[in-house]
This record gives structure tokens, sequence and C-alpha cells, in this order.
């Protein structure tokens, strides 16, 4: 097939021979009471991933020459196909919604910050700071980073490593005592904050927890001091991350 241009849908053409390559494939004979297939796509790719596709009809079990259908046009079918073109309203704190992840912010709040280290158990009452949510629809994974405000964020946002316990260096939710929802959506986003609201941290997972570095003693240090002085958490506090559009990749 032909990669030196490129691959745009107005450089193919329906008498190519890339259109009728496919001719003599065997599939599946039809079986009772099983669908039997009547359409079949075939993606092309060059050194940059996929950039065309064709469509053809299957009669006896053959796949026939086929036409150049748009990638984009081959998404809307697909999306038809599974349900995911249906309208849906989302919460307004949700700015971000694909078919495999969703994200949301979550403002700073007053309110307790439990621990449980060495069989003790103890609160302290501080304000949490702004964070930003990053969930996998499939993958069931949570990712948390902390933000300097709660205003809708843009790509190029800057992220910094939430200073929270039982939380990875890459943000990465580390599941306690609190289980994530079996099914990942934007109407149980309550639901996952929950998990690290309402959690008794007992370790750190990375360092960077804090600017400079913490150990679980310097952690618990710092949240003890909030709680005296009331204070929210500073940016200058915090260890930058990456950007917003960073995280989205990942």
């Amino acid at each position: 097939m032909r990669t030196s241009k490129g691959c745009h849908d107005d450089e193919w053409h329906e008498n190519d021979a890339m259109v009728s390559i496919i001719k003599e494939a065997n599939l599946s004979e039809p079986v009772r009471g099983v669908p039997q297939a009547r359409q079949a796509y075939v993606l092309y790719e060059d050194e940059r991933g996929v950039c065309a596709a064709t469509e053809h009809a299957i009669v006896d079990g053959r796949l026939r020459p086929g036409r150049v259908v748009s990638l984009h046009g081959l998404g809307e079918r697909f999306a038809r196909a599974t349900g995911a073109d249906t309208p849906r309203i989302l919460p307004p704190e949700v700015f971000v919604s694909t078919q495999t992840i969703f994200g949301w912010v979550s403002g700073a709040r007053y309110a307790p910050m439990w621990f449980a280290i060495q069989g003790r158990q103890w609160a302290h009452r501080v304000w949490w700071p702004n964070l930003i949510w990053l969930a996998g629809r499939k993958s069931g994974r949570v990712r948390v980073f902390a933000v300097g405000s709660s205003r809708r964020p843009t790509g190029s946002m800057r992220l910094y490593h939430a200073p929270l316990m039982n939380i990875g260096a890459d943000g990465s939710l580390c599941e306690g005592s609190a289980k994530l929802p079996r099914i990942m959506h934007e109407g149980v986003l309550e639901a996952i904050e929950q998990c690290v609201y309402e959690s008794n941290f007992s370790h750190i997972n990375h360092k960077e927890t804090l600017k400079g570095g913490a150990s679980d003693r310097e952690h618990v240090a710092y949240w003890r001091d909030k709680e005296r002085t009331k204070e929210p958490v500073r940016v200058g506090d915090l260890k930058p991350w990456g950007r917003l559009n960073e995280a989205l990749k990942g």
C-alpha cells in the first residue's frame, strides 16, 4: 500500500489496488443460532498508525472487494452500535469524558482527615486541597492530583502530587478499607471521593507528598500543624507533578 504521501481520505480511491487486496479470506461457516457476519471492516496502517479503512460485504463466507470509508465515519458507526453516542447530562464538575476515562474537580473542603497508624486512629480537622480526579471506566484505576484552584481546568494546568497518604507517585489511589465502585461512571463521583475523604491514611506511598520530601512522621506533622493554624494548603508546599495534558495520556 502507499505510505509516501501520507494517509488521508482524499488520497485513496475505490479503484486503487488496496481496496481489493483481500478477496479470498475464509470466514467461519454459518452456525445455527449464531449471528452471521454480513459486513467487515479492514484497517490499514503505515508507520504512523491506522490511516485508512475499507468496508467489505461478506458473501458465501468471503470478503468481497472493498470500498474506502472515512475513519471518522467508521467511528460514528461503532459509537451508534455500542450506544456511546447516547447523549448524557454530565455533572458540572466533570471536565473530561471519553469512552475510557472521565475526570472532575473537587474544591477545597474543611473536614476531618483520618489516620490509622501503629494501631492508633485519630483525625485532624483541616482544609483539604483542591483535587483533580481521573477515573478509568474499564480499568477501575483512579488517579488523584492537587491543583492550585477549583476552576475548570485547561490542558496546560499544572498538577501537583496530592499531599495525601495512600496515593502513588503517578497519582494512583491505593484502596484501603473503602472500596471503589464496581462500575465506574460519572454517576458515582461521590462514592469514588469517599474512598479518599473517609479513608484511614496509614502510610505515604512516595516521598514527594510534600515539596522537599517527607516521611510518614513529617507528613503527619504537616497536617497537625494545618489543624492548629487552620490554614489551607499552599501551592508552595506542594511538589509539581506535570501538566494535565500529560496525565490524560497516562
